[in-house]
């Protein structure tokens, strides 16, 4: 009988500083961890594509046998003929109008936010324009009286209005 020594590798401090500390395979590890995770839903989701498939034919094959019993008895209504119950086709209403409904908030909170910048942006011009009219000067550095006056006159008669 043979005799297996494991030996023990040697420590590789490079390796586990790049590891550790290295940029790029940081990156490298989150884009693997993303790609693992994108695989797991992606095969989730056809795990339930195919409950899905398998239930809607398991209902079907039960719809034709019932459609010959039907036949034979009158007695049942017709409303409760056609009518199944399929759950993933609900649950996937629910989640498109869930999405509408996000989509329809992220519409409502772009629109604020653009009235909002229209506001301040109209509340700017109207401050540099009266700045503009207070900062003037004469040429020996005295203030015009007549952007100040046309300032008061404008105050005055919204007041009034």
């Amino acid at each position: 009988m043979e005799q297996q020594t494991t030996t023990k590798k040697p420590f590789d401090k490079r390796k586990y500083r790049d590891q550790k500390y290295n940029k790029k395979q940081k990156l490298k590890q989150e884009q693997e961890k993303r790609k693992t995770i994108l695989v797991r839903k992606l095969r989730k989701e056809l795990k339930k594509d195919d409950k899905y498939r398998m239930y809607v034919s398991q209902v079907g094959s039960k719809n034709k046998n019932n459609e010959a019993n039907e036949q034979n008895d009158q007695d049942v209504p017709s409303e409760k003929k056609g009518k199944k119950y399929i759950p993933f086709l609900s649950a996937k209403q629910e989640l498109k109008r869930k999405q509408e409904e996000a989509q329809r908030k992220k519409e409502e909170i772009l629109k604020r936010k653009k009235e909002k910048e229209e506001a301040i942006e109209k509340y700017k011009q109207k401050r540099k324009e009266k700045n503009i009219k207070l900062s003037q000067k004469t040429k020996k550095g005295q203030p015009k009286m007549q952007g100040r006056l046309e300032m008061l006159l404008e105050q005055i008669q919204s007041t009034m209005a």
